[in-house]
């Protein structure tokens, strides 16, 4: 990787998966035509999955040491900042030929165009885990924050059952209620009931009214300091959520990112070349700008022996099945 990669810091994230309930409108430059634009999950409403058979039979031509090469000049979000409006152009596109259109198109086909999602989704999926992975760094701190969290959480729960103890005898059966709250406590999950369960009576206790209500606010136990173990009990909820979420789902070697950065950026490179050949016959075709990728694509332009996607080679090239 060169110097000025600065591994350090790549984190890369693509641009958040989230519903929307039609595409944003842009344009391209002064006087273009408006061109949609989709988030991921309606491009992958709108592509159907590639098949093993699909993904094999589109390889490009290059080792993984190549890949991994290619995909190290560039960070993971930019890759995807651009194949998002990449493929959100080219579906809105596609979508709008007939059948008869889409088969005299040579050049791209249905299938292209599956197995081009697929790799960018695969690389959304890394990107993930190796957010998830790097966050791994601070599961220590995590879990001591969650530990003074589930001591304090114990604490309020056996001062809560203490004051409801002192109070039971005023009313025949309240101290069974009681012991029925207060079931268990070994573990967060069974703090977390427990401590809700008591939260829970004493409001109701309190809102009923009563001997025992009476005995409960001589105490100083009103719906207002209840407040107290309600946040103890989310306090404890939200550290351990974020345990859960340092833990992560294993670490996510840079070469397996770089290796798909430059499966995709070599189909990438595809595309653009097929599309700029398809506007020369039809306006209509989308005019794949690289924006965020730039730099790249240039590099690429003045390599004599650039790779691109190619058929299978006797099995020197890298089939598509990530």
């Amino acid at each position: 990787m060169s110097s000025s990669r600065k591994p350090t810091s790549r984190r890369p994230s693509p641009a958040p998966i989230t519903p929307a309930a039609a595409p944003a409108v842009a344009a391209e430059g002064p006087g273009a035509e408006p061109v949609a634009r989709y988030t991921w999950e309606e491009i992958r409403a709108r592509v159907p999955a590639a098949d093993a058979k699909t993904l094999a039979r589109y390889p490009v031509a290059a080792t993984p040491n190549e890949l991994i090469k290619e995909g190290a000049t560039l960070r993971s979000e930019r890759i995807l900042t651009d194949l998002r409006l990449w493929l959100g152009d080219i579906v809105a596109w596609w979508s709008k030929l007939t059948p008869e259109e889409r088969a005299a198109t040579v050049g791209f086909s249905d299938a292209r165009l599956q197995v081009v999602t697929h790799h960018a989704f695969a690389l959304i999926g890394l990107v993930r885990r190796a957010s998830k992975s790097h966050a791994k760094s601070d599961h220590a701190a995590a879990v001591a924050v969650a530990n003074t969290a589930y001591a304090n959480a114990q604490r309020d729960r056996q001062l809560l059952r203490a004051v409801l103890d002192q109070a039971a005898p005023a009313a025949v059966g309240f101290a069974q209620s009681v012991a029925a709250a207060d079931t268990a406590a070994s573990d967060t999950a069974a703090l977390d009931r427990t401590l809700g369960a008591l939260v829970e009576l004493a409001r109701d206790t309190l809102r009923r009214g009563g001997p025992v209500a009476e005995v409960l606010t001589a105490d100083g136990l009103t719906e207002a300091s209840l407040s107290r173990y309600v946040a103890a009990r989310a306090a404890l909820r939200e550290t351990h959520e974020k345990i859960r979420g340092a833990a992560g789902d294993g670490p996510v070697a840079q070469s397996e990112l770089d290796q798909q950065d430059g499966l995709l950026l070599l189909h990438m490179e595809g595309l653009r070349k097929t599309f700029r050949a398809l506007r020369a016959h039809d306006r209509r075709a989308p005019q794949l700008i690289a924006r965020s990728t730039g730099s790249y694509f240039g590099r690429r332009a003045r390599k004599p022996d650039a790779a691109a996607p190619a058929p299978a080679d006797g099995g020197k090239a890298t089939p598509a099945t990530r």
